[in-house]
């Protein structure tokens, strides 16, 4: 295998149209089509046929053959400059494809250290078993140019992420696993084994006992109760309906904020009582957050690699944006890096149109310590923190939906701790 050292590319061919493909589907991609240098030039123009455009890309006109793309094909992969070549070739009447093959094959062959691939734009691609495709020569063949360049572009980022720092894995001296697995059984006995949510009270608790911060959460039965809770809340709080059947409360209008006073909060008791009906079994009353930056942190199972830790901007309107990024556990401390910049909204972060930034440290410490319980709790289904408000002061997990199963077999650990 070869990984390009860098994001540079030349492109060389027997047509203008099929080169300006290629060179337009490499910038797109995020790779470099450099201009070659005066000496890169005079080379390159010395081994290619008279009236060459011998820039980047390289233009052999169609008077090049076998031995001019030789030629110019060793001149580019001995380029400082140049940490891939894409090389198309439109075959001309009574041109031999399979001797332009050879050549490339022959030349990549040579330069074992940068990364050749191959366009042959007939319906005559050389067989796979001896042509540049095949297994002697190594080089990958594709139908169109904008293809070949989309490969390349992969394997430089393939081949940067490979040579990265991978960064420290994660581990925070405070976290009380025990508390968490209790929980977690404690909830799977109540529900016979079959998978179940946890209570509020309980998912918030849970993520207490790995040092996530929540806003703190009191289960209340009728108005009464609700009034009393705020006593040792204060005001304003909000209020949300809690049942089986709504996991997501807002698409049921289950949420009631900004909520000032006892009667105010009697009366929202009452709406959603009548509103929800049966579905409403108890409600939560919990201290407002005001301010800040709404962010989601979760964790889904992935059959293949197991828990991966999601994070994104908007809270509710997340799934809606799909602006979320996510990583395989256990992370590293770049891996959370990476999270926090990965979403387009990332920007907000850091302050906007005169917004303060957000306290990063403590919603990348949010995003840690959610890894971490991935991680090492085998009984999490599933789990989303939204919205997870980031301030100025720290990041609070306004509400949690934690979903419990009996622990599946874990996958290799090998497949899980990807690396170079």
């Amino acid at each position: 295998r070869v990984w390009p050292p860098g994001p540079r590319v030349a492109i060389v061919s027997n047509g203008g149209g099929p080169a300006i493909l290629a060179a337009d589907a490499a910038a797109a991609a995020g790779l470099e089509v450099p201009p070659l240098g005066p000496v890169a030039r005079r080379r390159v123009a010395e081994a290619s046929p008279p009236g060459a455009a011998v820039a980047n890309p390289v233009d052999l006109t169609a008077a090049a053959g076998a031995d001019h793309y030789r030629r110019v094909l060793t001149c580019l992969l001995t380029e400082p400059g140049v940490d891939s070549v894409i090389v198309v070739f439109v075959p001309p009447l009574g041109a031999e494809v399979a001797e332009v093959a050879a050549a490339i094959t022959e030349v990549s062959a040579a330069h074992p250290d940068r990364l050749v691939v191959a366009c042959f734009l007939t319906r005559d691609v050389p067989d796979p078993g001896t042509g540049p495709a095949g297994p002697a020569g190594g080089v990958p063949t594709f139908r169109w140019p904008e293809a070949a360049a989309r490969a390349v572009a992969h394997a430089t980022a393939y081949a940067a992420w490979r040579s990265r720092d991978p960064g420290r894995e994660l581990g925070y001296d405070d976290l009380d696993l025990e508390v968490a697995h209790r929980i977690t059984r404690a909830a799977l006995e109540r529900a016979g084994g079959a998978p179940t949510w946890l209570a509020p009270d309980d998912a918030v608790r849970l993520l207490e006992s790995v040092g996530v911060p929540c806003a703190p959460v009191r289960v209340v039965g009728s108005a009464d109760e609700a009034v009393a809770a705020v006593g040792e809340l204060g005001w304003p709080v909000a209020l949300k309906a809690v049942g089986p059947t709504l996991v997501h409360r807002t698409e049921h209008r289950g949420v009631v904020t900004d909520l000032t006073d006892p009667e105010a909060l009697r009366v929202a008791y009452a709406e959603l009582r009548t509103r929800l009906g049966a579905a409403m079994e108890t409600a939560i009353v919990q201290p407002m957050v005001a301010g800040g930056v709404e962010t989601i942190v979760g964790v889904t199972q992935d059959p293949t690699f197991g828990p991966l830790v999601a994070f994104g901007l908007g809270g509710v309107t997340a799934e809606l944006w799909r602006d979320v990024a996510v990583r395989l556990v256990p992370l590293t401390d770049v891996d959370v890096a990476e999270l926090l910049a990965a979403p387009r909204g990332a920007p907000l972060l850091h302050g906007w149109r005169g917004a303060p930034p957000v306290d990063l440290p403590a919603l990348a410490a949010v995003i840690g310590r959610v890894g971490v319980l991935a991680d090492t709790l085998d009984e999490l289904a599933e789990l989303d923190c939204y919205p997870v408000v980031a301030r100025r002061d720290g990041a609070w997990v306004l509400d949690a939906k934690l979903r419990v199963r009996p622990p599946p077999p874990r996958p290799p650990v090998g497949v899980r701790r990807l690396g170079p």
